[in-house]
């Protein structure tokens, strides 16, 4: 399961539509997940507190987002040797692992963010569900690391960097620019649950497991300008200034325990103090990662399972009856949670949908001890945002799939549900007013998933899907292809049917390896290109390239908003992500990524070497993946 978060915030409650799962407004965690780090090649997992292996196999289902609530494609995500890759829909599954239920670490990786983590407790033969939101980390800022300095973010948060005391990955001095990339997390969001490294277990000096209230956090990475590693070293230390939100500052001790998410076993460790001053938390650290400003409480375990309709990925909220903090965790595929609550306080459990109505609350007393709660039987309080779905993902050759991926869309987003054995029935929570609901389905293969087409069904109580198509064998598509997939509409050109004597290939040029396609439209010329040259390409490698071409003239196939539409990259920045280098001759797989500005344009002219439009009004900046299969000359 995840974690559970309690928050400062009392009856606070925001929805973000594209995501299933309900994330509140966070500050003292009751925690289900956590991370790692670095991914060379086989992983092992060390537990931070000893004597609590216990060994189940179970699946790991989940989503990557960015700050935006954007899915990230092309994310690593991590547990001990296996890694897998995350769809166009931010959507993952690792399926069959070896776990340890009293908590294991899954990370995320993606080039241009801080790395992702949670600690999930999963159990015997389910499948766990988690989300994880990447932050940005841009390396905007820079000092010299000889004179040290200073960088402070419109939000207050701030670091001082100490003169001389900046040492490369080899432990060396470095006396060159340094670049800082720094995000500060707030306590009171309603995502931090899902930003936060871990979950908000820690271990304390004496190397007690608590759990966290938290004041504030800050991430801080250090680079050179060619993206070599850097950190604090030579006796040198870096002040962190946290800035307190308004809503939580009444509560906030002079002084305050600092943590480090330590990345190697995936938890927090106390590590030095703060002080109050002002509206602010001032501390100094003697290396970078993430920190956090927290009080600790001890904790039990709680367990149990809802009775009835199976809610699965659905948030559960466990709230502190004296104090109104509320704490959060997600139900597994059989409509299970556990996680840690503080011990020795009255609690009340609630069920709650995406929209945030409370679909079942109960008061459950408190707990000394680790406690199942076995059974819970329960009653809908709204019945009418609930609905039942069932039905079968069959293959290409409609049978039920060993196990596959159930996609729902509405108004709301998009839900996704792991199924094995081919035949589900899942309880879908849907906000008022919702008319239609549109499913669609994928089997698992390798790092990739490829959805079919979605099909629209009435809603009602019991929506009966019958079979839904996972039928996307990369056999049955183009040698040559590209799905692109335009602010969540995709569609799939056939690269070797080109005009224009255009071609769609990768070739090895003096300089690195080059990649052109070219796709079609409804002129008589391609129009349509990404274009860019790179070094050193290499197969599970990702590539930001400022290098590049990438221009969709004339994409109107994917907007009902005017004859003519062009459609640029917004930033002039692409990333490509290789999953197959093929020799010469052999076919290259990967997905490039962008975001695109979209233009009503004017037409100017049409020729065999492009199309020129004269931009008129902005449209807006979409996301934009491009999955595709060339050859390699």
């Amino acid at each position: 399961m995840h974690g559970l978060f309690l928050s400062t915030i009392q009856n606070q409650i925001k929805m973000k539509s594209v995501i299933k799962l309900l994330i509140c407004l966070v500050s003292l965690t009751i925690i289900f997940q956590s991370c790692r780090n670095d991914f060379d090649g086989e992983i092992t997992i060390e537990d931070p507190i000893p004597g609590t292996v216990i060994n189940v196999t179970g699946n790991v289902f989940g989503k990557v987002v960015d700050s935006n609530n954007n899915p990230i494609i092309g994310a690593v995500v991590i547990s001990n040797s296996e890694s897998v890759i995350t769809n166009e829909f931010g959507v993952f599954i690792i399926e069959d692992i070896l776990m340890n239920s009293a908590g294991t670490y899954i990370k995320v990786e993606k080039s241009g963010y801080f790395d992702g983590s949670r600690r999930i407790y999963p159990e015997l033969n389910a499948t766990s569900y988690m989300e994880v939101m990447l932050l940005d980390k841009n390396m905007d800022s820079s000092i010299s690391a000889q004179d040290g300095g200073s960088i402070t973010m419109p939000n207050g948060s701030k670091v001082d960097l100490p003169a001389g005391g900046i040492i490369d990955a080899n432990g060396n001095n470095y006396n060159g620019t340094v670049n800082v990339a720094m995000q500060w997390l707030d306590p009171t969001s309603d995502d931090l649950g899902r930003m936060m490294p871990g979950n908000l277990d820690a271990l304390n000096l004496e190397e007690e497991l608590v759990v966290l209230q938290s004041y504030g956090m800050l991430a801080v990475e250090l680079e050179t300008p060619s993206g070599e590693a850097l950190n604090l070293g030579n006796g040198g230390v870096a002040t962190l200034t946290f800035p307190v939100p308004s809503e939580i500052i009444s509560s906030a001790p002079s002084t305050i325990p600092l943590w480090f998410f330590d990345e190697i076993v995936g938890i927090w460790k106390e590590d030095g103090m703060a002080s109050l001053i002002g509206d602010e938390y001032v501390g100094q650290v003697s290396h970078f990662t993430f920190w956090n400003c927290d009080v600790p409480f001890p904790l039990v375990q709680l367990s149990g399972c809802f009775e009835g309709r199976v809610l699965s990925n659905t948030s559960v909220e466990i709230e502190v009856i004296s104090t109104g903090l509320n704490g959060y965790t997600y139900t597994n595929d059989q409509g299970c949670f556990s996680g840690p609550v503080p011990m020795n306080e009255n609690l009340k459990i609630k069920l709650l949908d995406k929209c945030g109505t409370i679909l079942y609350e109960e008061e459950i007393g408190s707990f000394d001890e680790d406690t199942d709660l076995g059974t819970i039987i329960y009653t809908i309080l709204s019945d009418a945002d609930v609905i039942s779905i069932n039905g079968t993902l069959v293959d290409c050759d409609v049978l039920p799939v060993d196990s596959g991926i159930l996609r729902v869309n509405s108004d709301d987003g998009d839900d996704f549900y792991y199924v094995e054995g081919g035949d589900f029935t899942v309880s879908n929570i849907i906000c008022p007013s919702t008319t239609s609901i549109f499913i669609s389905g994928s089997e698992p293969a390798d790092d990739q998933t490829i959805f079919t087409d979605l099909v629209e069904y009435a809603v009602d109580a019991v929506v009966n899907a019958g079979n839904v198509d996972t039928c996307s064998d990369p056999s049955v598509l183009p040698d040559s292809y590209a799905k692109v997939t335009l602010d969540g509409d995709s569609y799939i050109y056939d690269l070797g049917m080109t005009s224009g004597g255009l071609e769609s290939y990768i070739q090895t040029i003096p300089s690195g390896i080059e990649l052109w396609m070219s796709f079609r439209n409804i002129f008589p010329y391609d129009t349509s290109s990404v274009t860019f040259t790179t070094f050193q390409l290499e197969e599970g490698l990702n590539i930001v390239t400022e290098q590049n071409t990438l221009s969709l003239e004339n994409f109107n196939g994917l907007f009902d908003v005017g004859e003519n539409i062009s459609v640029k990259s917004a930033d002039d920045e692409v990333e490509i992500f290789i999953s197959d280098l093929g020799e010469v001759g052999e076919p290259v797989t990967g997905t490039i990524t962008d975001d695109v500005l979209v233009q009503n344009a004017e037409l100017i002219s049409i020729s065999p070497s492009g199309i020129s439009f004269l931009p008129l009004d902005t449209i807006g900046v979409f996301p934009l993946t491009v999955e595709f299969r060339v050859n390699r000359k």
